[in-house]
Protein backbone atom coordinates (compact mmCIF):
# COMPACT_ATOMS: atom_id res chain seq x y z
CA UNK A 1 0.00 0.00 0.00
CA UNK A 2 2.83 2.35 0.87
CA UNK A 3 4.50 1.75 -2.51
CA UNK A 4 1.24 2.38 -4.34
CA UNK A 5 0.68 5.58 -2.37
CA UNK A 6 4.23 6.77 -3.10
CA UNK A 7 3.78 6.06 -6.81
CA UNK A 8 0.49 7.95 -6.81
CA UNK A 9 2.03 10.96 -5.08
CA UNK A 10 4.96 10.94 -7.49
CA UNK A 11 2.66 10.78 -10.49
CA UNK A 12 0.45 13.53 -9.05
CA UNK A 13 3.47 15.76 -8.54
CA UNK A 14 4.58 15.22 -12.14
CA UNK A 15 1.12 16.15 -13.42
CA UNK A 16 1.07 19.31 -11.31
CA UNK A 17 4.48 20.31 -12.70
CA UNK A 18 3.24 19.66 -16.23
CA UNK A 19 0.09 21.76 -15.81
CA UNK A 20 2.06 24.47 -14.04
CA UNK A 21 4.53 24.56 -16.93
CA UNK A 22 1.69 24.89 -19.43
CA UNK A 23 0.12 27.70 -17.40
CA UNK A 24 3.44 29.49 -17.01
CA UNK A 25 4.11 29.25 -20.72
CA UNK A 26 0.63 30.54 -21.59
CA UNK A 27 0.71 33.51 -19.25
CA UNK A 28 4.30 34.29 -20.17
CA UNK A 29 3.31 34.40 -23.83
CA UNK A 30 0.41 36.69 -22.95
CA UNK A 31 2.74 39.06 -21.13
CA UNK A 32 4.97 39.14 -24.20
CA UNK A 33 1.92 39.99 -26.32
CA UNK A 34 1.03 42.72 -23.85
CA UNK A 35 4.51 44.22 -24.06
CA UNK A 36 4.35 44.05 -27.85
CA UNK A 37 0.98 45.82 -27.92
CA UNK A 38 2.30 48.63 -25.72
CA UNK A 39 5.42 48.72 -27.87
CA UNK A 40 3.40 49.20 -31.09
CA UNK A 41 1.02 51.65 -29.43
CA UNK A 42 3.92 53.84 -28.32
CA UNK A 43 4.96 54.23 -31.97
CA UNK A 44 1.50 55.03 -33.30
CA UNK A 45 0.73 57.49 -30.50
CA UNK A 46 3.58 59.79 -31.54
CA UNK A 47 1.26 62.04 -33.60
CA UNK A 48 -1.56 62.22 -31.04
CA UNK A 49 -1.73 65.43 -28.93
CA UNK A 50 -1.08 65.01 -25.23
CA UNK A 51 -4.19 65.42 -23.12
CA UNK A 52 -5.47 65.63 -19.56
CA UNK A 53 -9.01 64.91 -18.43
CA UNK A 54 -10.03 66.89 -15.36
CA UNK A 55 -13.22 67.10 -13.32
CA UNK A 56 -14.61 69.34 -10.61
CA UNK A 57 -17.75 68.19 -8.82
CA UNK A 58 -20.88 69.84 -7.48
CA UNK A 59 -22.33 69.79 -3.98
CA UNK A 60 -22.68 66.74 -1.77
CA UNK A 61 -19.68 64.78 -3.10
CA UNK A 62 -17.32 63.07 -0.68
CA UNK A 63 -14.19 61.21 -1.74
CA UNK A 64 -16.07 57.94 -2.09
CA UNK A 65 -18.47 59.58 -4.55
CA UNK A 66 -15.49 61.00 -6.44
CA UNK A 67 -13.92 57.55 -6.71
CA UNK A 68 -17.12 56.08 -8.11
CA UNK A 69 -17.51 58.97 -10.56
CA UNK A 70 -13.92 58.62 -11.76
CA UNK A 71 -14.58 55.00 -12.75
CA UNK A 72 -17.76 55.91 -14.65
CA UNK A 73 -16.21 58.84 -16.52
CA UNK A 74 -12.99 57.01 -17.35
CA UNK A 75 -14.90 54.08 -18.84
CA UNK A 76 -16.63 56.47 -21.27
CA UNK A 77 -13.40 58.25 -22.21
CA UNK A 78 -11.49 55.19 -23.37
CA UNK A 79 -9.92 54.41 -20.01
CA UNK A 80 -8.35 57.86 -19.70
CA UNK A 81 -7.29 58.71 -16.15
CA UNK A 82 -9.56 61.35 -14.62
CA UNK A 83 -7.64 63.97 -12.63
CA UNK A 84 -10.30 65.35 -10.31
CA UNK A 85 -10.19 68.48 -8.18
CA UNK A 86 -12.38 67.72 -5.18
CA UNK A 87 -14.86 70.40 -4.18
CA UNK A 88 -15.37 69.22 -0.57
CA UNK A 89 -18.78 68.84 1.01
CA UNK A 90 -20.03 69.78 4.44
CA UNK A 91 -22.24 66.69 4.49
CA UNK A 92 -21.11 63.90 6.80
CA UNK A 93 -23.54 61.40 5.26
CA UNK A 94 -26.10 61.21 2.47
CA UNK A 95 -28.82 62.09 5.00
CA UNK A 96 -27.04 65.13 6.49
CA UNK A 97 -29.46 67.91 5.54
CA UNK A 98 -27.64 70.50 7.65
CA UNK A 99 -24.48 69.85 5.65
CA UNK A 100 -26.51 69.99 2.44
CA UNK A 101 -27.76 73.47 3.35
CA UNK A 102 -24.17 74.44 4.06
CA UNK A 103 -23.17 73.31 0.55
CA UNK A 104 -26.05 75.27 -0.98
CA UNK A 105 -24.98 78.37 0.95
CA UNK A 106 -21.45 78.07 -0.37
CA UNK A 107 -22.76 77.66 -3.91
CA UNK A 108 -24.75 80.87 -3.42
CA UNK A 109 -21.55 82.64 -2.39
CA UNK A 110 -19.89 81.46 -5.61
CA UNK A 111 -22.93 82.59 -7.59
CA UNK A 112 -22.34 86.12 -6.29
CA UNK A 113 -18.73 85.95 -7.48
CA UNK A 114 -16.86 85.46 -4.23
CA UNK A 115 -13.44 83.76 -4.50
CA UNK A 116 -12.91 80.91 -2.04
CA UNK A 117 -10.31 78.24 -1.42
CA UNK A 118 -12.12 75.91 -3.84
CA UNK A 119 -11.52 78.40 -6.66
CA UNK A 120 -7.84 78.75 -5.77
CA UNK A 121 -7.46 74.95 -5.67
CA UNK A 122 -9.00 74.57 -9.13
CA UNK A 123 -6.73 77.26 -10.58
CA UNK A 124 -3.68 75.35 -9.32
CA UNK A 125 -5.13 72.05 -10.55
CA UNK A 126 -5.78 73.31 -14.09
CA UNK A 127 -2.44 75.10 -14.37
CA UNK A 128 -0.67 71.88 -13.41
CA UNK A 129 -2.65 70.04 -16.09
CA UNK A 130 -1.71 72.63 -18.72
CA UNK A 131 1.94 72.34 -17.75
CA UNK A 132 1.77 68.55 -18.02
CA UNK A 133 0.38 68.54 -21.59
CA UNK A 134 2.73 71.21 -22.90
CA UNK A 135 2.16 73.94 -25.46
CA UNK A 136 0.53 71.63 -28.01
CA UNK A 137 -1.56 69.57 -25.62
CA UNK A 138 -5.18 69.89 -24.54
CA UNK A 139 -6.95 69.91 -21.19
CA UNK A 140 -10.55 68.69 -21.31
CA UNK A 141 -12.30 69.91 -18.18
CA UNK A 142 -15.63 68.57 -16.91
CA UNK A 143 -17.62 70.79 -14.53
CA UNK A 144 -20.86 69.71 -12.89
CA UNK A 145 -23.38 71.86 -11.00
CA UNK A 146 -21.48 74.03 -8.48
CA UNK A 147 -18.32 72.95 -10.26
CA UNK A 148 -19.34 75.19 -13.17
CA UNK A 149 -19.59 78.15 -10.77
CA UNK A 150 -16.10 77.41 -9.44
CA UNK A 151 -14.77 76.94 -12.98
CA UNK A 152 -16.30 80.24 -14.12
CA UNK A 153 -14.44 82.08 -11.35
CA UNK A 154 -11.21 80.16 -11.89
CA UNK A 155 -11.00 80.76 -15.66
CA UNK A 156 -10.73 84.52 -15.06
CA UNK A 157 -7.20 83.94 -13.84
CA UNK A 158 -5.93 82.28 -17.03
CA UNK A 159 -4.25 83.95 -19.99
CA UNK A 160 -5.61 83.72 -23.53
CA UNK A 161 -2.77 81.35 -24.42
CA UNK A 162 -3.76 79.02 -21.60
CA UNK A 163 -7.49 79.21 -22.39
CA UNK A 164 -6.79 78.31 -26.02
CA UNK A 165 -5.57 74.89 -24.85
CA UNK A 166 -8.66 74.14 -22.79
CA UNK A 167 -12.03 72.59 -23.56
CA UNK A 168 -14.75 73.06 -20.93
CA UNK A 169 -17.77 70.76 -20.65
CA UNK A 170 -20.47 71.88 -18.21
CA UNK A 171 -23.31 69.60 -17.08
CA UNK A 172 -26.23 71.14 -15.21
CA UNK A 173 -24.00 74.11 -14.43
CA UNK A 174 -24.82 76.62 -11.73
CA UNK A 175 -23.29 79.16 -14.11
CA UNK A 176 -23.18 79.37 -17.89
CA UNK A 177 -19.68 79.48 -19.41
CA UNK A 178 -19.54 80.80 -22.96
CA UNK A 179 -17.28 82.29 -25.60
CA UNK A 180 -18.75 85.70 -24.76
CA UNK A 181 -17.04 85.42 -21.37
CA UNK A 182 -13.89 83.61 -22.48
CA UNK A 183 -13.45 84.01 -26.27
CA UNK A 184 -10.03 82.35 -26.19
CA UNK A 185 -11.42 79.00 -24.99
CA UNK A 186 -10.81 76.32 -27.57
CA UNK A 187 -14.26 74.81 -27.00
CA UNK A 188 -17.07 75.12 -24.47
CA UNK A 189 -20.40 73.30 -24.19
CA UNK A 190 -23.17 73.73 -21.62
CA UNK A 191 -25.35 70.63 -21.32
CA UNK A 192 -28.74 70.98 -19.63
CA UNK A 193 -31.53 68.51 -19.20
CA UNK A 194 -34.77 70.43 -19.70
CA UNK A 195 -35.91 68.87 -16.42
CA UNK A 196 -32.83 70.05 -14.52
CA UNK A 197 -33.76 72.60 -11.80
CA UNK A 198 -30.52 74.54 -12.34
CA UNK A 199 -31.55 75.40 -15.88
CA UNK A 200 -34.09 77.89 -14.51
CA UNK A 201 -31.57 79.85 -12.40
CA UNK A 202 -29.48 80.73 -15.47
CA UNK A 203 -31.24 83.38 -17.61
CA UNK A 204 -28.80 82.88 -20.49
CA UNK A 205 -29.60 79.19 -20.65
CA UNK A 206 -33.36 79.86 -20.47
CA UNK A 207 -33.06 82.45 -23.22
CA UNK A 208 -31.11 80.03 -25.42
CA UNK A 209 -33.73 77.33 -24.86
CA UNK A 210 -36.64 79.67 -25.65
CA UNK A 211 -34.93 80.98 -28.78
CA UNK A 212 -35.01 77.52 -30.35
CA UNK A 213 -32.27 75.11 -31.33
CA UNK A 214 -29.35 76.38 -33.36
CA UNK A 215 -27.59 73.70 -35.36
CA UNK A 216 -23.85 74.34 -35.24
CA UNK A 217 -20.75 72.21 -35.39
CA UNK A 218 -19.82 73.20 -31.84
CA UNK A 219 -22.87 74.69 -30.09
CA UNK A 220 -22.41 76.33 -26.71
CA UNK A 221 -25.75 74.96 -25.48
CA UNK A 222 -27.10 71.44 -25.79
CA UNK A 223 -30.53 70.77 -24.26
CA UNK A 224 -31.31 67.16 -23.49
CA UNK A 225 -34.57 65.28 -23.36
CA UNK A 226 -35.10 63.93 -19.82
CA UNK A 227 -34.75 60.19 -19.33
CA UNK A 228 -36.59 60.16 -15.99
CA UNK A 229 -39.18 62.40 -14.33
CA UNK A 230 -37.25 62.93 -11.08
CA UNK A 231 -35.42 66.31 -11.33
CA UNK A 232 -32.85 65.27 -8.72
CA UNK A 233 -31.80 62.24 -10.77
CA UNK A 234 -31.86 64.40 -13.91
CA UNK A 235 -29.38 66.78 -12.29
CA UNK A 236 -26.99 64.00 -11.29
CA UNK A 237 -23.87 63.75 -13.44
CA UNK A 238 -24.08 59.95 -13.31
CA UNK A 239 -27.82 59.94 -14.03
CA UNK A 240 -29.01 58.49 -17.34
CA UNK A 241 -29.40 61.84 -19.14
CA UNK A 242 -25.99 63.36 -18.48
CA UNK A 243 -24.26 59.99 -18.79
CA UNK A 244 -25.51 59.84 -22.38
CA UNK A 245 -23.99 63.26 -23.05
CA UNK A 246 -20.76 62.13 -21.37
CA UNK A 247 -20.73 59.13 -23.68
CA UNK A 248 -20.91 61.46 -26.71
CA UNK A 249 -18.05 63.54 -25.35
CA UNK A 250 -16.11 60.38 -24.55
CA UNK A 251 -16.35 59.21 -28.15
CA UNK A 252 -15.16 62.58 -29.38
CA UNK A 253 -12.28 62.54 -26.88
CA UNK A 254 -11.12 59.12 -28.05
CA UNK A 255 -11.17 60.20 -31.70
CA UNK A 256 -9.24 63.38 -30.93
CA UNK A 257 -6.68 62.20 -28.38
CA UNK A 258 -6.31 58.42 -28.66
CA UNK A 259 -4.74 56.62 -31.60
CA UNK A 260 -6.78 54.06 -33.59
CA UNK A 261 -4.35 51.32 -32.58
CA UNK A 262 -4.78 52.16 -28.89
CA UNK A 263 -8.57 52.16 -29.20
CA UNK A 264 -8.46 48.80 -30.98
CA UNK A 265 -6.03 47.19 -28.54
CA UNK A 266 -7.48 48.51 -25.29
CA UNK A 267 -10.13 45.75 -24.87
CA UNK A 268 -7.48 43.12 -25.62
CA UNK A 269 -5.09 44.63 -23.09
CA UNK A 270 -7.83 44.73 -20.46
CA UNK A 271 -8.57 41.03 -20.93
CA UNK A 272 -4.88 40.17 -20.85
CA UNK A 273 -4.34 42.03 -17.59
CA UNK A 274 -7.46 40.55 -15.99
CA UNK A 275 -6.46 37.02 -16.92
CA UNK A 276 -2.87 37.46 -15.76
CA UNK A 277 -4.01 38.80 -12.41
CA UNK A 278 -6.40 35.85 -12.08
CA UNK A 279 -3.66 33.39 -13.00
CA UNK A 280 -1.22 34.97 -10.57
CA UNK A 281 -3.68 34.62 -7.72
CA UNK A 282 -4.28 30.99 -8.62
CA UNK A 283 -0.59 30.14 -8.77
CA UNK A 284 0.78 31.75 -5.59
CA UNK A 285 1.84 34.99 -7.30
CA UNK A 286 4.44 33.12 -9.38
CA UNK A 287 3.59 35.06 -12.50
CA UNK A 288 3.83 38.43 -10.82
CA UNK A 289 7.38 37.57 -9.81
CA UNK A 290 8.05 36.28 -13.33
CA UNK A 291 6.87 39.55 -14.83
CA UNK A 292 8.78 41.72 -12.38
CA UNK A 293 12.05 39.83 -12.79
CA UNK A 294 12.05 38.97 -16.48
CA UNK A 295 9.40 40.51 -18.67
CA UNK A 296 9.55 43.96 -17.08
CA UNK A 297 13.21 44.12 -18.11
CA UNK A 298 12.29 42.95 -21.59
CA UNK A 299 9.72 45.74 -21.81
CA UNK A 300 12.40 48.32 -20.91
CA UNK A 301 14.60 46.91 -23.67
CA UNK A 302 11.74 47.12 -26.19
CA UNK A 303 11.01 50.74 -25.31
CA UNK A 304 14.71 51.58 -25.65
CA UNK A 305 14.81 49.94 -29.07
CA UNK A 306 11.81 52.00 -30.16
CA UNK A 307 13.30 55.30 -29.05
CA UNK A 308 16.91 54.69 -30.11
CA UNK A 309 16.53 52.61 -33.26
CA UNK A 310 13.06 52.24 -34.76
CA UNK A 311 11.92 55.86 -34.29
CA UNK A 312 15.05 57.31 -36.04
CA UNK A 313 14.72 54.71 -38.82
CA UNK A 314 11.08 55.68 -39.28
CA UNK A 315 12.05 59.34 -39.57
CA UNK A 316 14.80 58.47 -42.05
CA UNK A 317 12.34 56.45 -44.11
CA UNK A 318 9.89 59.36 -44.11
CA UNK A 319 12.60 61.75 -45.31
CA UNK A 320 13.59 59.27 -48.02
CA UNK A 321 10.00 59.01 -49.24
CA UNK A 322 9.69 62.80 -49.35
CA UNK A 323 12.92 62.96 -51.35
CA UNK A 324 11.62 60.37 -53.83
CA UNK A 325 8.35 62.28 -54.21
CA UNK A 326 10.33 65.47 -54.89
CA UNK A 327 12.35 63.69 -57.60
CA UNK A 328 9.18 62.38 -59.24
CA UNK A 329 7.70 65.89 -59.35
Amino acid sequence: KSSILAAYQSRSLEMKKTFRGIAESTVGTMWLHLCFCIFVGSIVAEGVPRSRLTWVNGIGHNLQHMGEGVVDISSLFGGKKVEFCHNPTAMTSDDDYVGYIGDLTQAGIHKWGRITGEVDALVIHLKQALKAVGSRGRVVHIAHSQGALITNLALRRFSESELSRMEVLCFGGGAVIGKADFPALRRVVNYYSVNDPLLNINPRAVQALNSGFTFQNDPEFVFLTPRVSDPIIEHSLTGPTYMQALAWEGQRFQQQFQSPVYRAMRPILSHYIAFCIYAAKKHDAFFIALYQQTLARLFVVLVTIVKKLIAPLAQLFQLLMEYIRALIR
